[in-house]
């Protein structure tokens, strides 16, 4: 054997020390690793371990032991996952009830709904943001009538409506603050028009 060939030889059982000890620590550090020799301790084979758990309710808990997140059946039926501040104030929820409504659901620090998305009943999808004062201020969605976006006042009233009805006819209202119908602006038949209401009457 020449000096290349046993240079070779060196260079190739250096590597393979490396390489075993880089394994063999890995393995000692893998979580799965260290739950495989649990399972053979135990004599379970891989096939014997359960998968699939069944309950009611699952809790998560944080370091404190603060429960941020619970998934679960409630008593009126309804699935849901709920996501927790570490005060336990409910930030975000995602459910779904008997009657296949499912929503999405996000919270302030305070625990109030600021926005909410769902699926209606009727198969409608349906967006509303609400204001700190718990009224909705901001709505959109689309039914078989047309697609629109509402927007309110601090009372909870319609100001302004924007829609694209099934006729592909857009529209624009406006609305005072008793809640009365003032300007609307639209497009009929590809011909724009502008209606203004002054006391009762259209102008």
């Amino acid at each position: 054997m020449n000096t290349g060939q046993i240079l070779i030889c060196a260079v190739i059982a250096v590597l393979a020390g490396f390489v075993g000890g880089r394994i063999s620590n890995w393995r000692t550090r893998c979580p799965e690793a260290e739950a495989d020799t649990s399972a053979d301790a135990a004599g379970q084979s891989p096939a014997a371990i359960p998968g699939r758990v069944t309950a009611r309710e699952f809790v998560l808990v944080d370091k404190a032991g603060n429960e941020r997140i619970l998934l679960g059946v409630n008593e009126h039926n309804v699935a849901g996952l709920h996501l927790y501040s570490v005060e336990g104030t409910e930030l975000l929820s995602l459910a779904a009830d008997e009657v296949s409504w499912p929503n999405l659901a996000m919270y302030d620090s305070a625990g109030k709904p600021r926005l909410v998305q769902a699926v209606l009943p009727d198969g409608t999808p349906d967006l509303t943001m609400y204001d700190s004062a718990g009224k909705a201020r901001l709505s959109m969605g689309t039914n078989p009538g047309g697609t629109g976006l509402t927007i309110n006042n601090s009372a909870g009233k319609v100001r302004l409506a924007m829609a694209v009805y099934k006729s592909e006819t857009p529209d624009l209202t406006m609305w005072d603050s008793a809640g009365k119908k003032r300007a609307t602006l639209g497009v009929f038949k590809d011909d724009p028009y502008l209606r203004i209401v002054k006391s009762q009457e259209w102008i």
